[in-house]
């Protein structure tokens, strides 16, 4: 946290820290994490600090159940970090002011449902990765200066059609989820650059896919699809200049298939 302090004010606090060790203990173990997050500041760094001037804060790893009081008035914020806390709700009413935020990170959290996103016309950076995600709201859409989208390690078994207003996404992270098809709107992500859809319930190739005219990377490992690379889909992409395909297949075991094989190799051995 020390770390987020410096960077968010832009001081040295190594002469501090001694004093501060039993405040910072406190802080981390309350039941509502920092409590004040304004008084915290003001009485342990330097009493003339205005939290309203803040545009980076780190409040990763600090047992918080719940946002500290004070957050909402960082109307300047761009940058918050709020990973690997307990977090199980998304706070829309205290983050509603910051509509400045370029860049949020909730991941690590024990987010299950996330309400509707609104007030984030800057957000480009999202990070929602390492939660109990099980589906996306509609309102997702709204976040139209989105470029970078983390959903890596939650529960999602669909995307809402909205995801295709985010027009301006560049990279979009869906690694072990429980997805089987995407949207025909995804389409229209003509700036995505890379796609990880690593870890799914993947049968085929989705054929949206082939419209995704920026695509560079597309990472389909681990997934359900047999012979991949017979895919029209595939083929058409690997054309691309500069494309990049990761598919490692999984280690699957056809017993008849195997059969068949060994008695192949029997057969060639014996007229030998």
């Amino acid at each position: 946290m020390l770390k987020g302090l410096r960077e968010a004010l832009g001081r040295d606090l190594d002469s501090k820290i001694p004093m501060l060790i039993p405040d910072i203990m406190k802080a981390c173990f309350e039941p509502r994490g920092i409590k004040t997050l304004r008084n915290w500041l003001q009485q342990n760094i330097i009493a003339d600090t205005d939290i309203s001037t803040l545009t980076n804060i780190d409040l990763s790893s600090q047992f918080l159940y719940c946002l500290p009081e004070g957050i909402s008035m960082m109307t300047k914020l761009k940058c918050l970090n709020l990973s690997n806390n307990l977090l199980s709700n998304f706070p829309c009413s205290s983050l509603a002011p910051l509509r400045w935020l370029e860049r949020l990170n909730f991941s690590g959290n024990q987010l299950k449902i996330l309400p509707q996103i609104i007030n984030f016309e800057c957000l480009r950076n999202l990070d929602l990765s390492a939660n109990q995600l099980q589906s996306l709201p509609s309102e997702i859409g709204a976040l139209e200066s989105l470029q970078w989208l983390q959903l890596s390690h939650n529960r999602l078994r669909s995307l809402p059609p909205e995801i295709g207003s985010l027009l301006r996404l560049e990279e979009l992270n869906l690694h072990d989820n429980r997805l089987h098809c995407l949207p025909q709107q995804i389409r229209k992500l003509s700036a995505l650059r890379s796609l990880n859809l690593r870890e799914n319930h993947f049968r085929s190739v989705p054929a949206e896919l082939n419209h995704l005219t920026g695509l560079q990377f597309l990472d389909l490992a681990t997934n359900e699809i047999r012979h991949l690379f017979d895919s029209p889909v595939v083929q058409t992409l690997s054309a691309r200049p500069l494309f990049k395909l990761h598919a490692r297949p999984q280690l699957r075991i056809d017993v008849t298939e195997y059969a068949k094989v060994a008695s192949q190799i029997t057969q060639r051995q014996s007229s030998l």
